[in-house]
């Protein structure tokens, strides 16, 4: 419906209806005509990729005050998948916000924390976890069968890792993706092997897809402690230096790797890459030192790409990783120790802001677990899951309204 044919044919069934009143024989005939050419029009139409689920504002969130964060409950998962260790999920591992669907998704925790095979679901509308699909179950991980490619061969689904700042929802085709760019295949709980892992996954958010899609494998010339973050306006992704100088620009659609930049100096281990998509840059958080890069992509040659140093001022933070980008505040923002520390991208100035909790249970906010953290667009809120020691909750921030 809407579709330049349909509407022509609804044009021209309106003017034979005005025209044919004298005329009725005619008029059936055309009548009968322009529905037939119409059913065949539709016919012939492409079929709808996919239907992105129109988001709108939880009430519960609607009244959420500038700088409090309202406790949403433990994180609960042993019902789902038991005998997994299953809470680790987290551990150096990021969550990720799902456009398409208005939720967080999570892949990871391996290999130490837990060998879950499946995706974790924060619906922003329930206010709930629950598993995309069920998880394999520890003794069937434990028999191993795992390709070349990262994945096991009996269910499709990708070996446990930790995904650290390198997983990215992207879009290419019309259709929405999680994709996976960790390489870290070490041996862990429920798989006593050591996964070699050559391929990118992708699992599908939209269309008629419903498994695991993995790239042809390859060399990765990235680490396994990197960084990654699509770029809406090339539909790429761009991975950034974790333990090793360089950054990538990989095409989602060809499933390969079409530039490297050897210039970018070394990150840490488990840096953050964020697209400011106000500013249309690219930042690079160095985990230990908070060294900030900022880098301006040259979307015609990739190897004109440029980088520089910056030197914010204000408070800067205290040894994070746990950073997402606010798009209505264009801050870049992350909480540790029950403080809120926002990187203001307009005057580039660190800020420090305590967390007002708002809890039935009296509980404190305490430290982001890890990348647990992302921002959620159509509420104005960051939601993220705390660490063991902050009693590993979900929670749901507000910096500013």
């Amino acid at each position: 419906m809407g579709t330049t044919e349909q509407r022509w044919y609804k044009l021209i069934a309106a003017g034979i209806l005005q025209y044919g009143t004298n005329r009725r024989p005619q008029l059936v005939l055309a009548i009968v005509i322009v529905v037939v050419g119409w059913s065949v029009a539709v016919a012939e139409l492409p079929k709808r990729a996919h239907t992105i689920n129109v988001a709108t504002p939880n009430p519960q969130f609607v009244d959420l005050p500038d700088g409090v964060a309202l406790d949403l409950g433990r994180y609960e998962c042993e019902s789902r998948v038991p005998d997994f260790n299953c809470p680790t999920i987290f551990d150096f591992s990021r969550i990720n916000y799902d456009r398409f669907n208005h939720r967080m998704l999570v892949f990871g925790g391996g290999h130490a924390g837990t060998g879950r095979t499946d995706i974790d679901v924060f619906d922003l509308e329930t206010l709930q976890w629950r598993s995309l699909y069920p998880s394999m179950s520890c003794e069937r991980v434990a028999e191993g069968d795992v390709a070349p490619g990262g994945f096991h061969r009996k269910s499709g689904h990708p070996v446990a890792r930790h995904t650290y700042d390198q997983n990215v929802v992207a879009e290419w085709d019309g259709e929405g993706w999680l994709m996976m760019f960790s390489t870290e295949g070490f041996r862990g709980r429920c798989h006593p092997y050591k996964a070699t892992i050559k391929s990118v996954a992708s699992f599908p958010l939209t269309g008629s897809r419903t498994s695991w899609l993995y790239s042809p494998e390859m060399k990765t010339p990235w680490k396994y402690a990197s960084a990654a973050e699509f770029d809406p306006v090339s539909g790429m992704i761009i991975l950034a230096s974790g333990q090793s100088r360089g950054m990538w620009v990989y095409d989602p659609k060809k499933q390969e790797t079409v530039a490297s930049l050897w210039d970018v100096p070394t990150a840490s281990d488990s840096p953050n890459l964020i697209y400011d998509s106000k500013g249309d840059k690219f930042y690079l958080i160095d985990r230990k030192t908070l060294a900030l890069r900022q880098f301006t992509l040259d979307r015609k040659d990739w190897h004109k790409t440029s980088g520089k140093l910056i030197k914010p001022r204000g408070h800067v933070p205290p040894p994070m990783r746990n950073f997402a980008y606010d798009s209505r505040n264009h801050v870049i923002g992350g909480i540790q120790d029950g403080v809120f520390y926002a990187l203001d991208l307009t005057h580039l100035t660190w800020s420090a802001h305590e967390v007002k909790a708002r809890s039935r249970d009296g509980a404190k906010v305490g430290t982001v677990m890890h990348h647990a953290i992302d921002y959620d667009p159509v509420n104005n809120v960051f939601v993220f899951v705390t660490d063991r020691a902050s009693g590993r909750r979900t929670w749901a921030y507000r910096y500013r309204n």
